[in-house]
């Protein structure tokens, strides 16, 4: 049997820690606003959905360009990509913080075998990119009787 050594608390460790405890709680306090996320670049995040007759990809893209955003369909692979570009830096502004994020980005999703790339469609409007891509219409769960030569 092996023996574990054992050392009572000392009430005055006990208060040693509770300083240190709201030293590191205003540490954290402080930088309440740090995300552990690579914040460095653009990457806007999309929304997916479907209904009987089409897929839907929106993505909110703010500060960008509408001749900006390259949407391409490869081999059933949906490709978005673009850049946030960041307006020249004025030397005189002295800044306390920067949270928007600027640069290239690329997406990539890969789409389903039944969709018709021909009458797929991307809108921009306030600063929103909506793309539809139907479905071809052919039925599922249809039972089909195969004539046998």
């Amino acid at each position: 049997m092996r023996f574990i050594n054992f050392e009572p608390v000392n009430f005055d460790s006990v208060k040693n820690l509770k300083f240190y405890g709201d030293g590191i709680k205003s540490l954290l306090d402080e930088f309440s606003g740090l995300q552990f996320e690579n914040t460095s670049t653009f990457s806007p995040k999309f929304d997916i959905s479907e209904d009987k007759n089409k897929l839907f990809f929106e993505a909110e893209v703010p500060g960008i360009a509408k001749n900006e955003i390259k949407i391409s369909m490869q081999d059933n692979v949906l490709t978005i990509s673009g850049e946030k570009k960041r307006a020249e830096e004025v030397k005189e502004k002295n800044y306390f913080r920067t949270e928007r994020t600027y640069g290239s980005f690329k997406r990539n999703f890969t789409l389903p075998s039944d969709i018709d790339v021909e009458k797929t469609e991307a809108k921009f409007e306030n600063g929103v990119l909506t793309i539809s891509i139907p479905k071809y219409s052919v039925e599922r769960n249809v039972e089909k009787m195969i004539e046998i030569k």
